[in-house]
């Protein structure tokens, strides 16, 4: 059928009530990635995609909540800048190359060494200290610059950041497979770590 009219009349009774109005997605590696990044969602989209229904306790509605729609919420009016704006600084937070082994696990010179999803396409590890003299230590170690971890993790690395004033390094990388594709064996992305907690750094 060429038209939605035509599909309608080949079905005749067999044609679902308001199919119309369904939007069915396959799920893929492409699926998640469309809905997030590639559709314009409007008002119409936002209220047909992310239908609220509000329940008690017990599971029945809500009183006087059937009238509640989502709805998209401006970002203000502020400047647009361009991808070199908006990168200009990341130079300056990008870890300095040079410096000399601590000798040390990761694990245990850091507070936090954690990972989670940064989107559904790259993957962040947190590396959290609570002792400025740690920090500067795992900052300076050739261990963990970007051509190391690539090794380490088996991914390929956006960068390497530290942030001098929550004494917080991020290591940022292509996550490969999208979160919640197929073959995807962690959703969240929480379970990446733990090679960088054993590192010598």
């Amino acid at each position: 059928a060429e038209s939605l009219e035509e599909a309608k009349a080949a079905l005749g009774t067999a044609w679902p009530q308001g199919a119309e109005e369904r939007w069915v997605c396959s799920g893929g590696v492409a699926a998640d990635y469309t809905l997030h990044h590639l559709v314009e969602v409007d008002e119409e989209l936002a209220r047909r995609l992310f239908r609220i229904r509000l329940l008690d306790s017990a599971g029945a509605d809500v009183a006087g909540a059937a009238d509640l729609e989502a709805r998209l919420v401006p970002w203000g009016e502020g400047p647009i800048l361009s991808q070199d704006e908006a990168n200009a600084d990341w130079a300056v937070s990008r870890k300095p190359g040079g410096g000399a082994l601590v000798g040390k696990p990761l694990g245990e010179l850091a507070k936090v060494v954690r990972s989670k999803n940064a989107g559904v396409n790259e993957l962040t590890y947190d590396l959290i200290f609570d002792s400025k003299a740690a920090y500067a230590a795992v900052k300076g170690s050739p261990a963990l610059e970007e051509e190391r971890v690539r090794a380490l993790v088996g991914r390929p690395v956006l960068g390497v950041y530290c942030d001098d004033t929550s004494l917080a390094i991020k290591i940022t990388c292509d996550r490969g497979l999208l979160a919640g594709s197929a073959g995807d064996r962690d959703v969240y992305g929480a379970q990446q770590h733990r090679r960088l907690l054993s590192l010598v750094v």
